[in-house]
């Protein structure tokens, strides 16, 4: 429903100024001289009666003014003289739903939907009137067409949760309510009470398999797979031919450890739906290619002929890419890495510069003198160890040798510290990040600490340390010193070039916006290296560092200085860290099930004659360049 630009009228034309006209009402209806702002309006249609932007902005101004009739007449002559115009449409449905004409106000409202059918105004405020007016089926389909376009959508989200609580304090086993309750509490992010609601639900009804896959993603998500590997497998006992439910089974599977039967059941996810393009792709990346077969033949096939849509086709484009660089054509490989990453940025909203900003933001607010005036800052606890640097640089490997250790227990990536932090800074009026840092107290980073290691505890499992893996945690490096002044901070390290091809190179489940272009890739690593440059300037901040090449030359001493660094004593299961099954939920899944290998390290040459626009970037926002020979 976005406006069309509006146009001055031509000098000399002897008509009023549009545009003029338009601004200085505005003006006048922002101070709310609604009088004075209607008189504009007047003035430009005793001229030009026939202006419909004109006619709908002297409507909203009546609709102020408490004159609901007049500004139901503007609307109604703007959309005579422009009825393909959604936003007029939609100004007159808000009057008559705010004045009780509920039956022309759906009427309005539908008009503006067929004019702009995804826009999640217009459907909001349409489910609200049809809940208030009883209609409830028809409000349930409206709040999902707008979770459709935009699964976050936190009103949807609430509307739903609201209403369905409402239908279970009347019917408590309602065996539908309870189902959709708990996909609006997973949508919203609400995994503990989606988890509730799919287990009671699955207590009265236990051969609902839509209750026990919805239980088996909710488990996905709290990075619990043997008790999602349980629910899928109950499952798949129901319903034999779900093709998505034996792709998302092989992906738990595959972070237990359990290759082998992984692969089984992509592969019988491909079998039953030939056209799966995720399961394809998943199988490519799970197995070794060792020469042309079937499966690289249907992944071409599909990309070929059949009707695929953008986010399909780029899985079969990564999964082709895996597959010829395994083959080493690798010229093949990267125009397959380059579609899918083509795809995918596509289909994403993303701008550097707000990355850039925002880092500038960190850069400038936690200076030196915050850190020496809060030197006594935070929460005691030295159990936390934060690992971060970029991914694909080292991080699930310096999680898995860490947690091979018994004194330490591999969390993997929690969302905590960024909750921590999002929720006091959305929840306190005149708060914002990082603006405000200077404004808050020692209290307040102890509690915020305290947070931090209560929702940690439940992942102990009566370790004294407990490491959470978030890369992207590099961004709030000072908000861990002055909350956990005693928790440890581990920057993994890579080539830069390595690093950056890896991650383009992987279809990440979620976020990492900046890395499906090469050089946006390029800047995003340098406005990172900027960044963590200025913490280690930071005197009060200690971080150690983890180089991954070093690793690979010298295992032993690198493994035993990230033990020192971290107060552990040395422990042999470290150097065997290949052999520790515990679950793992990242890309790197079954690269740390194997003791080190050096394949990786240089694999950039491959790729050399394709990466100029990354190496050009890197070379202009890195100082120093050795990482190129």
């Amino acid at each position: 429903m976005s406006k069309k630009p509006y146009t001055a009228t031509q000098p000399g034309s002897g008509k009023p100024d549009l545009q003029h006209s338009l601004q200085q009402a505005n003006r006048l209806l922002k101070a709310r001289k609604y009088k004075k702002a209607l008189a504009v309006c007047h003035r430009h249609l005793k001229a030009a009666p026939n202006t419909p932007d004109i006619l709908s902005l002297a409507g909203i101004i009546s609709e102020h003014n408490r004159q609901p009739e007049q500004a139901i007449e503007f609307f109604r002559r703007a959309i005579k003289i422009e009825p393909t115009e959604a936003l007029f449409h939609y100004n007159l449905a808000n009057t008559l739903k705010k004045y009780g004409n509920s039956a022309d106000a759906t009427t309005a409202y539908n008009a503006a939907l067929r004019l702009a059918p995804d826009n999640q105004a217009i459907l909001l405020n349409l489910g609200n009137l049809y809940m208030s007016s009883g209609n409830n089926v028809a409000a349930v389909k409206i709040y999902q067409r707008i979770l459709q376009i935009n699964p976050a959508h936190v009103d949807a989200l609430h509307n739903l949760e609201q209403y369905y609580q409402r239908v279970l304090h009347t019917h408590p086993e309602h065996i539908g309510a309870l189902r959709n309750l708990g996909v609006a509490f997973k949508m919203g992010g609400k995994l503990e009470d989606a988890e509730k609601c799919f287990l009671r639900a699955n207590k009265i009804a236990p051969d609902h398999s839509e209750t026990l896959i919805n239980l088996g993603d909710t488990y996905n998500l709290l990075e619990k797979p043997a008790e999602a590997e349980r629910a899928y497998r109950q499952a798949i006992g129901l319903t034999q031919d779900n093709a998505l439910l034996h792709n998302h089974l092989g992906i738990v599977l595959e972070s237990l450890g359990k290759l082998e039967e992984a692969i089984e059941h992509f592969k019988k996810a491909v079998n039953i739906d030939p056209n799966l393009a995720q399961a394809h792709k998943q199988l490519a990346y799970s197995k070794k290619h060792s020469h042309y077969d079937d499966d690289i033949r249907a992944m071409e096939h599909i990309l070929a002929s059949a009707p695929l849509d953008s986010i399909q086709k780029s899985y079969l484009n990564f999964g082709l890419g895996k597959a010829y660089e395994n083959l080493r054509d690798y010229e093949k490989s990267f125009d397959y890495y380059l579609a899918a990453n083509e795809l995918k940025r596509a289909s994403i909203t993303y701008r550097i510069s707000d990355t850039k900003h925002l880092f500038n933001n960190i850069t400038r607010h936690f200076h030196k003198d915050l850190f020496e005036k809060r030197e006594h800052c935070g929460h005691p606890d030295d159990s936390p160890i934060f690992i971060i640097g970029m991914p694909r640089s080292g991080t699930t490997l310096a999680e898995q040798i860490l947690a091979s250790h018994p004194d330490v227990h591999g969390a993997g990536e929690l969302k905590y510290l960024g909750d921590v932090i999002g929720e006091y800074f959305t929840y306190q009026q005149q708060s914002q990040f990082p603006e405000n840092i200077e404004r808050i107290d020692c209290k307040i980073f102890k509690r915020l600490g305290q947070q931090y290691i209560e929702r940690i505890a439940r992942h102990s499992h009566g370790t004294a340390y407990i490491t959470n893996k978030m890369p992207h945690n590099f961004m709030h490096i000072g908000m861990i010193k002055l909350m956990l002044p005693k928790a440890k901070i581990i920057h993994c390290t890579r080539n830069p070039i390595d690093t950056c091809l890896s991650c383009y190179t992987n279809d990440f489940r979620v976020s990492h916006n900046y890395s499906y272009n090469l050089g946006e890739l390029g800047q995003y690593y340098c406005l990172y290296h900027k960044l963590m440059t200025h913490w280690q300037e930071i005197p009060e901040i200690n971080i150690i560092n983890f180089s991954y090449e070093a690793l690979i030359s010298d295992q032993e001493n690198e493994t035993k200085c990230l033990l020192d660094a971290c107060g552990l004593d040395w422990n042999d299961a470290c150097l065997s860290f290949h052999q520790n099954n515990r679950p793992i939920m990242t890309a790197s899944v079954n690269q740390v099930r194997r003791s080190l290998y050096n394949k990786s390290v240089q694999r950039w040459k491959h790729y050399e004659p394709h990466l100029k626009p990354l190496i050009d970037t890197l070379k202009a926002g890195l100082p120093d360049t050795s990482w190129l020979s």
